[in-house]
């Protein structure tokens, strides 16, 4: 019998040549899983390492490390392989048939796709056919930021980089979405890193400012606000002069035009005329005109204060934009900008620039009022179809006659979100009414997102219908946020005229949550303790008394105490009447936690907490073992998924919540988008927020 103890003898293994191409991708995959380690016990890069600081000089892009330090991770690779193979498994090569390649007339295809649902339709493709090809995650992230779906890009370009992690051009796709959802600090660290690596391109320069421009709209009545912009300008007159020496016209335009602008808000308007008059040579020098060398002379124009023939430019601009939400959105906070900065109204040139509202639908219809049959509803529905062009809606599906508006809406070629209160096998769809199951996956498939309120049951309630519509709604919101565009909330009724949307009623008084008798919707905290596993047997009392104590302390003394605290030894589960309270307790739980040194009590110095938030309908029940009030239901459970994925010392939520208490307009904290995780134990995968403090920018 083999001793565990000892290494495998891989001494007469030789990898065949194939498995030895195998090992460099393999050993920038282990680097690329050491970073995400230690960024998550909280390392940065350093010049030097210093264990105190956490510092490392090889947190950088596996491409960028010492051949020495390659060599290390390519003998873990090599090694891992001849283990394999040395303990009788064999490895076998992908057929030679295997997963279809891109042809570059796909690529062309796929880049003149106009709609949102044709872009999910090619991601659906890529993941069926499990193609790695990192041009077609570049270009499907680059268009569903054009169409300005940030949240869906960030995820493609995350998509991407599993198979293509040195790709400096998904990183920097993903950090640009993160930027325009509105998680600046995030994108700014993912930029910062590119950069320190040695990646100061135009583009990484130009993102890169472009974060600390942002972070100077939201500090600048602070001091350090001043710093972000002086930081800002630097970097886009350093993109700016990189890509002139390298003959790069787009990036000396970008660079240039938004060098001139910061050069403005500096007050040195000769620096900014200087810039802009540059920055109009190389936008005559394009071949053609298009979106970006126009919407860049319109700023030059504005910088030079002649807002007419600013206006001009832009309304030619949008003729080139190809319903480009996402850009436009860009432009016109530019444009507000820069006329705030020259004395204007700020909001004299909205109307060049055709940015698409977000609606909010709220369906009245329902099967006894509706027609019989679905293509019936479908067809009256359209008369209520929006006519002025592209527009972002979302709605709640409770029943056949509201998926039918859904389609028409599709068929128009609106851009759809749903909200379903139910798994689709739960909802209300009879076949005798024309609607499948089949029909039913059709439709949705079709839509930007699906959200399922509460997968695990097969019938809704008042309580759970209700929580679908606030989830509706606070979507809803954030997208409208993310696009600094207008939210409107309309009703869709029909009446003697057929169907059609009206502006909506607004109740005098805000909705109060059905108060049923055990049902609520409520937040849910589940929380580890980090490295408890490294405990010994003295320490364990040490950690009840000061490490659950200070929990304790929390507790009692906080103004947003939980209904319910439970524990069973390093876990903890707290639940909350509101969101706010959760999302302000969890984060004085979180700043207790990592500023109390664990070492000088006894403990491990690394002792930490992960925190995760959760909310949606929970019943309250009284325990018939414990007899002791409890809550109890599916959304309890969803915070504990969440919570083995999130870094130490953090706080992150699930969608739900983000939604929720954009809902409920809590400013109380901050949701910062960070992507699709897969949950623990295999529950699949969960849009996930990083929960910071209301003042908390990095």
């Amino acid at each position: 019998m083999e001793d565990p103890g000892r290494p495998i003898d891989t001494r007469s293994i030789k990898l065949p040549k194939e498995l030895m191409q195998l090992t460099e991708r393999l050993a920038a995959n282990v680097h690329h899983h050491w970073i995400q380690q230690r960024q998550a016990e909280q390392w940065q890069y350093g010049e030097k390492r210093d264990d105190d600081r956490k510092q490392s000089p090889l947190l950088v892009p596996y491409e960028k490390l010492p051949e020495s330090e390659k060599e290390y991770d390519r003998i873990t690779a090599r090694e891992t392989l001849k283990s394999i193979l040395a303990l009788g498994f064999t490895i076998n090569p992908p057929a030679v048939n295997g997963p279809p390649q891109l042809s570059d007339d796909m690529l062309a295809g796929w880049e003149a796709l106009s709609s949102v649902s044709d872009l999910l339709s090619a991601r659906r493709f890529l993941e069926e056919t499990n193609i790695a090809d990192p041009r077609a995650f570049r270009l499907l992230a680059h268009q569903l930021l054009r169409k300005g779906e940030p949240l869906i890009a960030y995820d493609v370009a995350r998509e991407g980089l599993k198979f293509a992690d040195g790709d400096v051009r998904l990183h920097q796709l993903q950090a640009l979405a993160l930027a325009r959802s509105g998680a600046t600090g995030p994108a700014n660290r993912m930029l910062t890193a590119l950069w320190e690596g040695g990646h100061t391109d135009a583009e990484t320069s130009g993102m890169l400012a472009r974060t600390h421009k942002d972070l100077w709209l939201m500090l600048c009545d602070k001091c350090e606000g001043a710093g972000h912009l002086q930081t800002a300008h630097q970097l886009y007159q350093a993109g700016y002069e990189n890509a002139r020496a390298a003959g790069d016209i787009g990036g000396g335009i970008y660079n240039g035009i938004n060098a001139a602008s910061t050069a403005l808000l500096m007050g040195d308007k000769e620096t900014a005329a200087k810039l802009a008059e540059e920055v109009t040579t190389l936008c005559d020098r394009r071949d053609a005109p298009d979106y970006w060398s126009l919407a860049s002379k319109a700023e030059a124009m504005l910088l030079r204060q002649d807002v007419a023939t600013a206006e001009a430019l832009y309304a030619k601009a949008a003729a080139h934009c190809g319903a480009a939400s996402g850009d436009v959105s860009a432009t016109r906070r530019q444009a507000r900008l820069l006329l705030n900065a020259i004395g204007q109204d700020p909001q004299a040139l909205d109307h060049c620039f055709p940015v698409p509202a977000i609606h909010l639908v709220r369906t009245a219809l329902r099967m006894s009022q509706a027609a019989k049959q679905f293509d019936e509803v479908r067809r009256q529905a359209e008369a209520a179809v929006p006519k002025d062009g592209k527009n972002f809606l979302y709605l709640c599906v409770l029943s056949y006659p509201d998926l039918a508006v859904v389609a028409a809406f599709l068929d128009a070629g609106h851009e759809v979100h749903v909200v379903l209160p139910v798994s689709p096998d739960g909802c209300a769809m009879a076949d005798e009414q024309g609607t499948t199951p089949e029909r039913l996956r059709a439709v949705l498939a079709r839509c930007a997102s699906v959200l399922v309120a509460s997968g695990l049951r097969t019938k809704s309630s008042p309580v759970n219908t209700q929580y679908a519509e606030l989830l509706r709604d606070g979507l809803a919101l954030l997208h409208a946020q993310a696009l600094d565009t207008d939210l409107i909330t309309e009703d869709l009724v029909r009446d003697a005229q057929g169907m059609r949307l009206a502006a909506a009623k607004i109740s005098a008084t805000p909705t109060r949550p059905f108060a049923a008798a055990k049902e609520r919707v409520r937040a849910i905290l589940f929380a580890d303790a980090v490295n408890f596993s490294r405990l010994n047997e003295d320490q364990v009392e040490t950690f009840s008394r000061d490490f659950l104590g200070a929990i304790a302390d929390v507790t009692s003394h906080s103004l947003h105490r939980p209904l319910l605290q439970k524990t069973w030894g390093d876990g903890l589960c707290f639940v909350f009447e509101t969101l706010s309270d959760a999302g302000q307790f969890s984060l004085e739980l979180r700043d207790r936690i990592v500023s109390t040194d664990w070492a000088a009590l006894g403990l491990p110095k690394e002792l930490s907490l992960r925190i995760a938030l959760h909310a949606g309908p929970i019943f309250e029940i009284m325990d018939p073992i414990t007899e002791r009030k409890d809550f109890t239901g599916v959304h309890v459970s969803r915070g504990a998924r969440i919570e083995p994925k999130t870094p130490p010392g953090q706080v992150y939520a699930s969608e739900n919540f983000a939604a929720l208490a954009a809902a409920q307009r809590i400013t109380d904290f901050r949701c910062e988008y960070v992507g699709q995780l897969p949950l623990a134990k295999g529950y699949g995968t969960f849009a996930t927020y990083h929960v910071t403090g209301r003042d908390c920018r990095l």
